[in-house]
């Protein structure tokens, strides 16, 4: 069967990709308590602790240097490679 692979989806990444704006709202909070996937649930502690919204584009870098790695699925990340690069110009 298909695999799923969480790309910078741990609580260090979180951690990186962290701002100050804070998660309004109860509703938000709660779809985070519900979030059961093993492979998820410490980030979701780790944001429900926080109530701060973290945002990819802080990791742009990191994203980058993974997809320049040898080996790296896909087309060598050509594609993706373009469009973080062009979003980064923006």
């Amino acid at each position: 069967g298909e695999r799923v692979h969480f790309w910078h989806m741990e609580p260090q990444d979180y951690r990186r990709a962290i701002s100050e704006k804070k998660i309004e709202g109860e509703v938000r909070l709660r779809q985070l308590e519900q979030i059961t996937c093993p492979a998820l649930r410490p980030t979701a502690q780790t944001v429900l602790k926080e109530k701060r919204a973290g945002y990819q584009e802080a990791l742009a870098k990191q994203y980058l240097d993974d997809l320049q790695k040898p080996g790296f699925p896909g087309d060598g990340g050509r594609a993706a490679k373009n469009n973080l690069l062009a979003a980064q110009k923006q």
